[in-house]
């Protein structure tokens, strides 16, 4: 066991039973923050990597893109 660990320990000894308490509680609070963060990171590389992806699209007329699909999709309908 390192001297880190033996000074902790050594001091979660000396504390008085009241207090231990609330040392579980912060230090759950601290694996639950350390979680958190993890997940965000993970959220934020998968973000940054679909921003890698992203690409400027030309000048679009909607509404000529709207005729097309619609012609495709559904033939000479009237759509007027």
């Amino acid at each position: 066991m390192t001297a880190l660990r033996l000074e902790a320990l050594s001091l979660v000894e000396s504390l008085p039973e009241e207090k231990i308490l609330t040392l579980i509680n912060f230090l759950r609070d601290l694996e639950d923050r350390a979680e958190k963060d993890k997940r965000l990171a993970m959220k934020k590389d998968a973000f940054d990597e679909l921003e890698t992806l992203r690409r400027e699209i030309p000048n679009l007329d909607y509404d000529k893109e709207l005729a097309t699909y619609r012609a495709e999709r559904f033939g000479n309908a009237n759509f007027g």
